[in-house]
């Protein structure tokens, strides 16, 4: 005999916020994902006598995870699942960082978590232009990056940050890391140029 629920169905959480208990699969037998704690940059949830941490962006994928297990609950009541991800919403990595290949799941990955994880951690700070050439620099994570780009769109930008440095560098591929596509689209006079790497 399995147990219904009666109580109406609730969205899908667009944030993380402590004491939420999730619930997956049939109640009497359901595991249980209870979020513990959340920051600005990351969200702890405990399952199975375990504490894992996850970033803050990857909450919308999370959630999606936890709907292919089976019925979610949300405090008794049936959770439906997520849409499509918000536009601010980041997204896991498809690709392991090593990889050269920069699919189109790739770029539409680093495009949400430029428009979501760069601009709401980082602060954008243009510097003195040289000859042509726009610097900025972003202050709010970890370290500083300095992100160069060529007012006329001729030249691609680049980024001292270890993605671009790693990737972008001698592959001879169109590249962008998250920096540079914030830094783009942050830019109204700039934006063109972001098109280039989603064409």
């Amino acid at each position: 005999m399995s147990f219904t629920s009666t109580l109406p169905p609730v969205r899908a959480p667009a944030e993380p916020q402590p004491r939420q208990c999730f619930e997956v699969g049939p109640r009497l037998f359901a595991e249980r994902y209870r979020v513990n704690a959340v920051t600005g940059k990351s969200f702890t949830v405990s399952h199975s006598g375990k504490r894992e941490r996850h970033d803050r962006a990857t909450w919308h994928a999370w959630l999606q995870r936890l709907c292919t297990l089976g019925t979610v609950h949300l405090e008794g009541h049936p959770m439906l699942p997520p849409g499509p991800a918000p536009l601010w919403a980041g997204l896991p990595v498809g690709a392991p960082e090593q990889e050269t290949d920069m699919d189109s799941n790739d770029r539409h990955v680093r495009l949400q978590r430029a428009l979501g994880e760069v601009r709401a951690y980082y602060r954008i700070v243009p510097e003195a232009p040289v000859s042509g050439c726009l610097f900025f620099s972003l202050h709010g994570g970890g370290e500083v990056w300095r992100v160069e780009v060529d007012r006329s769109g001729q030249c691609h930008a680049a980024c001292d940050c270890p993605d671009f440095t790693r990737r972008g560098l001698g592959t001879g591929e169109v590249f962008a890391c998250k920096h540079i596509l914030a830094v783009l689209l942050s830019q109204p006079e700039l934006r063109f140029q972001a098109l280039d790497y989603f064409l």
